[in-house]
């Protein structure tokens, strides 16, 4: 897999796009995995701020869901009565 997400990420690629995060977030990437598929070299000032632009992405997108977590757990749940213990069965 790694051949075809370089090849989607090298520099003659049409939808060449380091900021274009879509792709490494949906495979569950780290920053610095993302970079590394990029081809960037890690010890480069705007490396450095890429993958701190990717991981605030992530977490950006883990406080949205846990946002939709909690809304999901206030929603009430009707709760059915429970049939007598002396009713009979009719089959």
């Amino acid at each position: 897999m790694l051949p075809f997400l370089s090849a989607i990420h090298a520099p003659g690629h049409s939808d060449n796009g380091y900021d274009n995060f879509s792709i490494s977030q949906a495979l569950g990437f780290s920053g610095d995995e993302h970079a590394l598929v990029c081809g960037l070299a890690a010890n480069r000032n705007t490396t450095k701020s890429l993958v701190e632009k990717y991981n605030s992405s992530i977490s950006k997108g883990e406080e949205k869901l846990n946002e939709l977590l909690e809304v999901e757990e206030e929603t009430e749940v009707e709760e059915l009565p429970l049939p007598d213990s002396g009713q009979t069965k009719l089959f």
